[in-house]
């Protein structure tokens, strides 16, 4: 059929697909001509604004705990919001400079027995949604599958079947998550690597996303993402909290408030590493700080005294 112009300006007879490449351009469409409604959904779900990662530390740059583990005990937290099973293996926080956009990975270097990383998101509104995950990973042997879970019981979805061998290589797998009740206020993303006698595995990029396209990494800075952590785990260093004085009517102190750099998700769990000697008593702690009040007499001579923490709100 011929394409004919009326004197309107209509036109007619211009069948799909009649319009070689290239044809409509930005100059050939009027501002504003193209809405929402006419955008493919695949191609929309990859036009995402705000915050879409719903992992934190996914590119591994954040470790308080430290940044070398061996053999850690099963379900131990390592990288912040990460815990692990893996049986005499080592796990390291590694320097990249061969994926462009990433400066960090987590290094496996295992003899582990089905090795496997697990981040808990917070949220029960993902009942039912698509859900995209996707990640990097490189290593001298294939890692092989990944889980999410719902429930207290794993859930095995298609495996994602990993072929690279010593080069970065991004996978990525899609899941409809189910619409029954969960029975936990909170997600599980559960990647398993290779399990072998001995190799290196490295992982990066970890991105958990709602929707059926899998979009590039959303990177966000060390404070923000430090900030993200901090909301589960914050460990503090050395500080100065009393000095003990040297007359006969006993202390000179200060008790001080030590409040945390971001709010807990609950109140935590405290660990105090105080000075060797030093008497206290915890006044009263809550999803925000602590207070700590120094309960020692001395009359001997001026002493400081010093105390460490970590306060623990993990899921």
């Amino acid at each position: 059929m011929a394409i004919t112009i009326n004197g309107s300006g209509t036109v007619t007879g211009l069948s799909v697909g009649g319009l070689p490449d290239g044809t409509v351009d930005s100059g050939t469409l009027a501002t504003d001509s193209v809405t929402a409604v006419k955008i493919p959904d695949t191609v929309e779900s990859s036009l995402k604004s705000g915050r879409k990662n719903l992992i934190i530390n996914g590119g591994f740059d954040v470790w308080q705990r430290g940044t070398s583990f061996s053999s850690p005990a099963s379900n131990t937290y390592l990288a912040d919001r990460w815990s692990a099973v893996v049986q005499s293996a080592t796990v390291s926080k590694e320097s990249i400079t061969d994926l462009p956009g990433f400066s960090s990975a987590l290094k496996l270097t295992t003899g582990a027995t089905d090795p496997y990383f697990v981040q808990k998101v917070e949220g029960t509104y993902f009942r039912g949604q698509t859900m995209t995950f996707s990640f990097w990973v490189k290593g001298d042997i294939p890692p092989h599958t990944m889980f999410y879970d719902y429930t207290n019981t794993f859930s095995a979805q298609t495996p994602i079947l990993i072929d690279t061998v010593g080069a970065w290589k991004r996978y990525s797998n899609t899941y409809v998550l189910p619409t029954t009740a969960p029975t936990q206020d909170y997600l599980t993303l559960r990647i398993d690597l290779a399990e072998s006698s001995s190799s290196i595995q490295y992982l990066t990029g970890v991105q958990a996303e709602l929707g059926s396209v899998a979009t590039d990494f959303e990177h966000r800075s060390y404070g923000e993402e430090l900030a993200l952590c901090q909301r589960y785990y914050e460990k503090n260093g050395s500080t100065h909290w009393a000095t003990l004085g040297g007359d006969a009517n006993g202390i000179y102190v200060h008790n001080p408030v030590f409040n945390y750099a971001v709010t807990k998700r609950v109140t935590p769990t405290l660990g105090l590493n105080v000075t060797a000697g030093a008497s206290y008593q915890r006044i009263s702690t809550d999803k925000h700080g602590f207070d700590m009040r120094n309960n020692s007499t001395n009359s001997s001579g001026g002493a400081d005294k010093y105390i460490s923490w970590t306060a623990d709100a993990e899921l």
